[in-house]
């Protein structure tokens, strides 16, 4: 996208609208985390994706918004207990050190 600026003329920059964005964003407003998934995201929506903002002009709420989320994450995770289902069968991720078979 080209646009000529006169002089004197202002830029507004808004998140909001470029992620908002239907040429950038299919469908902007629906919740779909699949858009993210598996190499789905194309260049222009990584480069669109700024929830925080980048450099010396981002949110300074940046940090106290990720640890509300863990907060908030554990408050509701922290009274369910985790099982895995009958039959489960874990793989190895990876063999055991020559010679350390307790690693």
């Amino acid at each position: 996208m080209e646009a000529d600026l006169p002089a004197g003329g202002e830029v507004i920059y808004s998140p909001a609208a470029m992620h908002r964005d239907p040429t950038v964003f299919p469908d902007p407003l629906r919740f779909d985390p699949r858009r993210w998934l598996d190499g789905a995201a194309t260049p222009a929506m990584r480069r669109a994706f700024v929830p925080f903002s980048l450099g010396n002009r981002q949110c300074l709420g940046d940090r106290f918004a990720w640890n509300q989320m863990k907060t908030t994450l554990t408050a509701i995770v922290g009274g369910c207990r985790l099982a895995l289902p009958d039959g489960f069968r874990a793989r190895t991720a990876a063999e055991p050190l020559p010679g350390r078979p307790d690693r």
